[in-house]
C-alpha cells in the first residue's frame, strides 16, 4: 500500500513542477531536481503510515484479543470448502 501511495506522491509533485514549468523545484540539490524531489514521496507516505499504526493496526490487536479471528478462519476455511 505505502509503495503506491509514495508513487502517487511522487508524479503529484511532479505534475504541480510541470504545471509550473520548472525543471528543479530547488537549489539545495542541484542535479537531483531539488530538495522537493528527495521527499516528495514521503508527504504522502508518513500520513497513510501513520494513519495505518495508529487506527488499522490497533483494530487487528482488539480481534486477536477477543477471539474473533477463530471464528473467522473457521468461516473462511467452510466457504473454501
Amino acid at each position: 500500500m505505502l509503495a503506491y501511495v509514495s508513487l502517487l506522491g511522487d508524479l503529484t509533485a511532479s505534475t504541480f513542477k510541470r504545471d509550473a514549468g520548472l525543471k528543479d523545484s530547488g537549489k539545495i540539490l542541484p542535479g537531483h531536481g531539488g530538495l522537493l524531489d528527495r521527499v516528495d514521496s514521503y508527504l504522502f507516505t508518513a500520513p497513510s503510515a501513520y494513519f495505518f499504526v495508529v487506527f488499522i493496526l490497533p483494530l487487528f490487536s482488539k480481534v486477536a484479543e477477543l477471539g474473533l479471528h477463530k471464528g473467522l478462519l473457521i468461516g473462511l476455511s467452510s466457504a473454501a470448502s
